[in-house]
């Protein structure tokens, strides 16, 4: 099998996954979950098999990175108690790997031409099956299902990468008419300030300083079209998404600054080891569920500081900031990636912040796809040779972590 046929497949699986869940959060039918768990491991599978191909024995510092967001929750959560399988393999391994395996494709090899209409015809089913899940919150409440409806927004950085402009503009139009409908708040807020940032940044790197000014007028007006427009449908339909952006402040609707405060008391109250080196694979979830409901902390970094610990949020910090820090880079750079980048930061912060992000692989998958394509571009195009050692010294280093806690355990 070639590898580009097998970057395809990953790629389908993708959004065969995302499908799967979005069907089941709707019917309860369990076979979808069922379908939804194959699909995952599918993509495990033939990421592992690329890596093979590839005989992929070489780290830098980002793969690196990566690698050790997948095996220190393991081995925590073994340790713990709490390896869950095959939700551990789900939430934990997938996205990671989906990155490094994008990201050495790219560096060497252009997306293959199906990505095209993958990518559209794909997001096209994924916004129409959005619409039942909508539907459902006007009859009774069900909020995983409003929730998989985000899917639609963490494939837009896609669309703008491998499909026309004004494609993309298209959907993101549909999906924030959707997001405006499904009344969810984080939603709403990822598509206006996703679309601003990219255009703003559009005109940044591609407009002269002499027109720069005038392409901001012309955006800034058409952002007060949208607005007004925004108030005429809210009116039409007595949506209630405005009651709920103001809300915000005062934690209505979510309730999430108590699910806040009672997960970061239960932090304080444990023991050093485990504030050290975390509780395991969701033990928000299985061990603390807030307010006798099994559900995350609503704030991806929280939920990683319980889960995994002082180290495991640093690990999660890192990744975040080199992101960050790559897309600052290719801004001042004006790089042709830089406007797509720009726009994939505000789900990663605005989910990571308010809702649930780097601990469930739904909405991370999208994304990590799109970042390991856009950072092997950028690292081919700066001839950025990664560094080729085996990188024995990652389980080593893991073993004295474990070492270390037991040691610690014992003397508690």
């Amino acid at each position: 099998m070639r590898l580009k046929d097998i970057i395809s497949l990953i790629y389908i699986f993708v959004f065969i996954a995302v499908i799967a869940e979005m069907r089941f959060t709707l019917t309860d039918v369990y076979a979808w979950r069922i379908l939804y768990h194959a699909s995952i491991l599918a993509i495990n599978a033939l990421c592992t098999i690329y890596l093979f191909l590839k005989r992929f024995n070489y780290l830098n510092s980002f793969v690196l990175l990566l690698f050790s967001i997948i095996i220190y929750p393991i081995i925590i959560s073994v340790i713990q108690g709490l390896f869950i399988f095959p939700m551990i393999m789900v939430d934990v391994v997938t996205w990671p790997l989906l990155f490094v395996v994008f990201l050495d494709y790219s560096m060497t090899n252009d997306l293959p031409v199906s990505f095209k209409w993958i990518t559209k015809y794909g997001m096209a089913l994924i916004c129409l099956l959005s619409i039942p899940n909508i539907v459902l919150q006007y009859s009774t409440v069900k909020g995983s299902a409003i929730f998989t409806t985000y899917f639609c927004l963490t494939f837009l950085p896609m669309l703008y990468l491998v499909n026309t402009r004004r494609q993309a503009a298209i959907f993101s139009f549909l999906v924030g008419g959707l997001m405006l409908f499904s009344s969810k708040r984080a939603g709403y807020i990822v598509v206006l300030l996703g679309v601003g940032v990219y255009y703003t940044l559009l005109i940044y790197v591609r407009s002269g300083a002499r027109g720069r000014l005038k392409q901001l007028r012309k955006l800034l007006i058409t952002f007060i079209f949208v607005i007004l427009l925004l108030f005429v449908v809210v009116e039409i339909f007595d949506l209630n998404i405005l009651k709920r952006l103001f809300s915000i402040i005062e934690d209505g609707g979510s309730g999430r600054i108590k699910i806040w405060n009672l997960i970061f008391e239960r932090y304080r109250s444990s023991s050093a080891v485990d504030k050290i080196f975390g509780h395991g694979f969701h033990a928000v979830f299985y061990r603390i569920a807030p307010f006798g409901i099994s559900r995350y902390a609503h704030n991806s970094f929280l939920e990683t500081l319980y889960d995994y610990g002082v180290i495991g949020l640093m690990l999660i910090v890192m990744f975040t900031v080199r992101i960050t820090s790559i897309t600052v880079k290719m801004v001042m750079q004006k790089h042709p990636l830089a406007p797509a980048m720009g726009y994939s930061l505000v789900p990663l912060y605005v989910f990571s912040l308010v809702s649930y992000f780097f601990e469930q692989s739904m909405l991370i998958l999208p994304l990590s796809v799109f970042w390991g394509i856009c950072l092997g571009k950028y690292f081919a195009k700066k001839n950025d040779k990664l560094s080729t050692f085996h990188g024995v010294w990652i389980p080593t280093c893991l073993v004295n972590i474990f070492y270390f806690w037991k040691k610690n355990k014992k003397g508690e």
